[in-house]
């Protein structure tokens, strides 16, 4: 499997499993659902509104690496994919806002085969009042 189709694939999927977790594409949102505060938006690789960073909770998504994990006769057979989730809250970790957020998250990497995986600790940013809790996903292509 080459690269290109990786990246192809596993954005997809991430997009996805977001939406599928009850989140919106910041990108598609409406300004009533960048000011709402029920609803939680994602952004691919950086957060692209200031009234966006304003919310409760919001969450950043990258794609990482493709890195191959299986090839034979010159071919590569099977890619592992590794995407990033940043969540930013205003909120604690512990928080059942968060709490539910996060469980939904782990619910669609894992029926969707990824890996979901805790990678602390969360970090407090003082400056903004924010917390930060990171999560990989892994998922091998073939």
């Amino acid at each position: 499997m080459n690269t290109a189709t990786t990246m192809k694939l596993s954005q997809n999927e991430v997009i996805k499993m977001l939406e599928d977790a009850g989140l919106v594409d910041g990108e598609k949102a409406t300004e009533q659902q960048k000011r709402s505060s029920s609803v939680v938006l994602f952004w691919d690789t950086v957060l692209k509104s200031k009234i966006a960073s304003d919310k409760q909770t919001y969450v950043v998504w990258t794609l990482v690496s493709t890195e191959r994990k299986n090839h034979a006769d010159d071919k590569v057979r099977a890619r592992e994919a590794f995407a990033a989730y940043d969540i930013y809250t205003r909120r604690t970790k512990t928080s059942r806002q968060v709490q539910d957020l996060i469980s939904s998250l782990d619910e669609q990497a894992s029926e969707n085969g990824w890996q979901f995986e805790y990678n602390g600790p969360a970090e407090y940013e003082r400056d903004t009042a924010i917390y930060h809790i990171a999560f990989n996903l892994y998922k091998i292509f073939k």
